[in-house]
């Protein structure tokens, strides 16, 4: 084949009877053309641009969303995803530090977890883990809460008006919800900070049907007070401390609109000093 000026020419062996081409471009529909090589010939031929319709796009936002499909005021949702987004203090990712940044929500003394709700107490906010009441979501004084980042899948927090349902309280109402698991395959997360380290396992137990999901969280700093101390003197030991966290979930789907869950929790605080007489 001659590519002469964008010609093109090439030469056919007389015994071939018949002859097609095909000629495709990119944005152009494709062209097939027979030809009988008996003599030479010149062809013009013209491509047409090629049309496609495209589904229609709608690009909406969540939030607006709600506000027009729901009377409900003063509500915001917080995913798993957001919680990825937001600046951890020490590595270590607290529901409870990202509430404290949403609109009308104030902090108590800095770097704990306690919240305030439009003037209201700490004690008069009802705090959720999966429908159960947590009487006592902080660690360490308050610094940390209970809520492991890697098992929550949503956060609900109503700041005025909330459901009838939720009773008790007179502040705010904050609704945590745990991951129910993978239904299809197994697998497992984790991760090492500088206060703890953390490891997450998931999986079915009857593939697309149910599921569980387990995760634990332990700080290690009870495992260098030994090392510290020697080197401190006396009357500036550190204290003996730690804390744990446990979660479990199982879960079991027995049709679209109905399903059976369990879900647990433990936490431990120890904090220990040690007094030579």
């Amino acid at each position: 084949m001659t590519i002469v000026g964008g010609y093109y020419a090439f030469k056919v062996p007389k015994n071939e009877a018949e002859l097609t081409l095909n000629i495709t471009y990119i944005g152009y529909e494709s062209l097939e053309k027979t030809i009988k090589p008996r003599q030479d010939i010149s062809l013009s031929l013209d491509l047409r641009p090629e049309s496609e319709v495209l589904n229609e796009i709608v690009v909406t936002e969540d939030v607006n969303q709600q506000l027009i499909e729901k009377t409900q005021m003063g509500t915001q949702k917080i995913t798993s995803k957001s919680l990825k987004t937001i600046p951890a203090m020490f590595g270590e990712v607290d529901i409870l530090k990202v509430i404290q940044l949403t609109a009308g929500v104030q902090t108590g003394a800095e770097g704990t977890s306690g919240f305030y709700v439009r003037g209201g107490g700490q004690d008069q906010n009802l705090i959720l883990l999966d429908e159960a009441t947590v009487y006592s979501p902080e660690h360490f004084f308050g610094f940390f809460s209970t809520f492991n980042a890697d098992i929550i899948k949503n956060t609900q927090i109503y700041k005025s008006d909330f459901p009838s349902q939720y009773g008790g309280r007179l502040s705010s109402v904050l609704d945590v919800q745990m991951r129910e698991g993978n239904l299809k395959e197994f697998g497992g997360q984790g991760g090492i900070g500088l206060i703890s380290s953390r490891f997450t396992v998931e999986g079915p137990i009857q593939k697309n049907r149910s599921s569980f999901i387990l995760s634990g969280r332990r700080t290690y700093l009870d495992l260098f007070e030994p090392i510290i101390n020697k080197q401190l003197p006396e009357d500036s030991q550190m204290p003996d401390y730690f804390f744990y966290d446990l979660n479990a979930k199982m879960n079991y789907i027995i049709n679209d609109k109905n399903r059976i869950y369990v879900s647990g929790y433990f936490g431990r605080d120890k904090l220990a000093f040690t007094f030579d007489p």
